[in-house]
């Protein structure tokens, strides 16, 4: 390439005339189209590898394409966090393909591209199943922030029911610490259960709250449930799923520390 842009480069500062025969009168001319065609082949080499590079990148593989990225497993979760991310990046990779197909009017590669679509489903769907009878009946960890301490109730346990497509749902066992009704001063502490999903950085993929009784009065050891059904929490784990690869457990709080938590 330096060669052949050298000869061009030399041919063009002499106009195709040899050297011995362009004379000193045109020796300062050939100096100055030799820096001009100079700049013109300078900058078209720059374009060319410019172009180069990009369609390299752009036809290269990487993260984020429909067969998506490899994602750690998580201790509590399995792979189930992982699946669900990189189901999120294949379904946005593929709608902004056949988004441009239908635009160029490809109805073959329409086709193709909708019938791999629908075995990546499928696949999909098995390997999430596969993996909620992994998980299922797992211990969900769990803490109480200083605040829920000092309420009437306690956790038991939180266990793993079943999983979905893009869901957890966990089972909680909340029983009474000690005899006490509930009344208008303390209805919001104890009709529903509120609480932080942590990441193993200590920080808080997001907040959530359920409901957990209907009743009015309870004993100690009794435990708290709506309609005599098991309190349940649901992971949405679809919701930044990237995040919940993380997932280290759940932190129970009180409606007022849930309340001064901005969304």
């Amino acid at each position: 390439m330096k060669d052949l842009v050298y000869k061009t480069f030399e041919a063009s500062a002499n106009n195709g005339v040899p050297e011995a025969d362009a004379g000193s009168k045109n020796d300062s001319r050939g100096k100055t189209c030799f820096a001009r065609c100079f700049a013109r082949k300078l900058a078209g080499v720059v374009a060319m590898a410019a172009v180069i590079t990009f369609s390299a990148i752009s036809c290269g593989g990487g993260g984020g394409s429909a067969g998506g990225v490899k994602l750690k497993s998580n201790k509590y979760l399995g792979n189930f966090p992982g699946l669900i991310a990189n189901n999120e990046l294949a379904k946005k990779a593929y709608e902004e393909n056949i988004e441009k197909l239908r635009e160029a009017k490809n109805i073959d590669k329409i086709t193709k591209l909708n019938t791999e679509e629908k075995e990546r489903k499928e696949k999909f769907e098995a390997a999430i199943e596969s993996e909620e009878e992994k998980i299922k009946g797992n211990d969900i960890p769990f803490t109480y922030s200083d605040e829920f301490k000092k309420l009437k109730i306690d956790v038991a346990y939180v266990k793993i029911k079943e999983g979905g497509s893009s869901i957890i749902d966990n089972n909680v066992s909340v029983v009474a610490k000690e005899d006490f009704k509930i009344n208008a001063a303390n209805y919001d502490d104890y009709s529903s259960l509120y609480f932080r999903i942590v990441s193993s950085d200590g920080s808080a993929i997001e907040k959530n709250k359920t409901r957990i009784t209907g009743g009015s009065s309870f004993t100690k050891g009794e435990e708290l449930n709506l309609l005599g059904q098991k309190t349940q929490i649901f992971f949405s784990v679809y919701h930044e799923s990237e995040k919940w690869v993380d997932f280290a457990g759940i932190e129970f709080i009180t409606k007022a520390e849930y309340d001064a938590i901005k969304d």
